[in-house]
């Protein structure tokens, strides 16, 4: 009676973390799919007055690691306050992320800096360059989006996904006999 109550609650944890996963694999393929379609067409992603960028340097170690997924909020520059990670955009279409050390005017213009340098940067960002304030980041998730959004990325996805769905359905199979 023990053995058949402790099989039945593990074909239940099973069930439940197959549907987590599938639900995990669904929202991972539609994020995916949105980056790659607004890249497509010229925009920069983003959800819900949220953009999302991958971080390419190492200025804002240890804060903030080369390689993370950084998610900003679209703010006013009146809104930044001085220790805010802020991102803007910098010299033609790159996207810089540094601190505010300063903000002047009511967000008129910030004075920044990267966590990892010794001295605040030459120019003053303008407000109206102001894309927002950063609100969460995840270490290295940044370098697999970038992957996923090249062909190679696509495939591999596909086969990833592919496979797994073959082993599921194989392992479903091999308990329900």
């Amino acid at each position: 009676m023990i053995a058949k109550k402790t099989t039945r609650q593990k074909s239940k944890s099973n069930k439940i973390g197959d549907i987590l996963y599938y639900v995990l694999m669904i929202v991972m393929v539609c994020m995916i799919i949105f980056i790659i379609q607004t890249k497509a067409m010229g925009n920069e992603p983003g959800i819900v007055g949220h953009r999302l960028y991958t971080v390419d340097s190492g200025s804002m170690s240890p804060t903030i690691k080369q390689g993370a997924l950084i998610i900003v909020q679209q703010v006013e520059p009146s809104e930044i306050k001085v220790g805010d990670i802020i991102s803007y955009y910098g010299n033609g279409t790159s996207v810089v992320t540094h601190r505010a050390r300063e903000v002047i005017s009511n967000g008129e213009s910030f004075t920044t800096r990267g966590d990892a340098n010794d001295s605040d940067d030459a120019l003053q960002v303008d407000g109206s360059k102001l894309i927002g304030k950063v609100v969460f980041h995840i270490g290295l998730i940044g370098y697999i989006l970038k992957f996923l959004g090249t062909a190679y990325g696509v495939v591999g996805l596909i086969a990833i996904l592919t496979v797994s769905l073959i082993i599921s359905k194989i392992k479903s199979k091999a308990v329900s006999k």
